[in-house]
């Protein structure tokens, strides 16, 4: 179950380096480290449009020092399981290109810094780069000076729930963290479980209206341990809660009542343009910035289109005389738990 191979994505602010000493240090402490950085392209105008470079070959007078900067960031999160990359282009369409070529199982990025309009958008970066990842972004926020202690999954009804707790049973087993799982049983399912008891004509109003939230708190429990059975073949250990209300307010009041510093929620298939797919409850979750979300994809088929991510600067590793015998951080892959 542990994670093998991640992508930080760093742009030198404050928040993108905590983040990257965060990843390396307490979250995924003995996972393999592509930290690339991302020079976006700047745009063209009309009147230059194809007399200039392609995005991917757009190369800045500052490349070298850029190179430089990102040796430094290598140095500072990690040792020879660490190598990293430079690109032109936009930072989510390259990111997410980078981990399709490494073949990485998470991508890290800090949320310090992300533009924000009215709270409605989580900024660029994070919006284009959960419409393209094919794995889970984590979006890291709060001190990231310790290990997550307490990790809460937001389990749905949808094709997802078994990816939820499974992301949410790794990192809660790689950093030592407690886990919660917890499913959220809105408003009008409620309404539907009570009308039920009112046909029957069965007691007083409270009367019915209690059996009708103790059959649906007792179905939805029993899902819930079915889905952590079936999850990673029942090896994710989580504690079970079942809520009512709406799961944009009720998640957020769970995540506060455990003290979770970590959350893991999915989204639902993406359709439209960038950012879609990602549903309101998922935006709401993401809003806050103060603790990290981690966001499990929808299962994609090979045929989705993917951004262009041509190699912009070569590789930048650490010296060969760093590496281990072999060149181990790019042998073969260990086998998928």
């Amino acid at each position: 179950m542990a994670v093998q191979r991640i992508l930080i994505g760093v742009d030198f602010s404050a928040g993108s380096l905590a983040a990257a000493r965060w990843a390396a240090r307490h979250l995924v402490p003995r996972a393999e480290l592509i930290v690339a950085h991302v020079v976006p392209a700047p745009p063209a105008p009309t009147f230059l449009r194809g007399a200039l470079l392609e995005p991917a070959e757009y190369v800045p007078l500052s490349g070298a020092a850029t190179r430089r900067a990102l040796r430094a960031v290598v140095e500072s999160v990690g040792d020879v399981r660490c190598v990293s990359e430079v690109r032109g282009g936009e930072p989510g369409e390259q990111l997410a290109a980078l981990a399709d070529e490494h073949e990485v199982e998470l991508i890290v990025i800090g949320r310090t810094g992300e533009r924000r309009r009215g709270g409605k958008q989580l900024g660029t970066t994070a919006d284009r780069l959960l419409h393209w990842a094919r794995v889970p972004v984590l979006l890291a926020a709060g001190p990231m000076a310790e290990p997550p202690r307490r990790v809460l999954t937001a389990v749905d009804d949808g094709e997802g729930a078994r990816d939820v707790l499974a992301w949410g049973g790794r990192v809660a087993l790689a950093s030592g963290a407690a886990l919660a799982a917890v499913h959220v049983i809105g408003d009008a399912l409620r309404a539907m479980a009570a009308s039920r008891w009112v046909d029957r004509g069965e007691g007083t109003a409270d009367a019915i209206a209690a059996r009708g939230d103790d059959e649906l708190l007792a179905a939805a429990d029993r899902w819930l341990a079915e889905q952590l059975a079936l999850a990673r073949g029942g090896a994710v250990r989580a504690a079970r809660v079942v809520e009512f209300g709406d799961p944009r307010d009720v998640l957020l009041a769970c995540a506060d009542g455990i003290g979770a510093d970590l959350l893991v929620v999915g989204h639902h298939e993406r359709t439209g343009g960038v950012g879609a797919g990602v549903g309101s409850v998922t935006r709401a979750v993401l809003r806050p910035t103060a603790r990290a979300v981690l966001v499990v994809p929808p299962p994609v088929t090979s045929d989705a289109p993917r951004p262009d991510g041509r190699r912009w600067l070569s590789l930048v590793s650490m010296p060969p005389s760093a590496r281990p015998p072999g060149d181990a951080r790019r042998g073969p892959r260990p086998p998928a738990a």
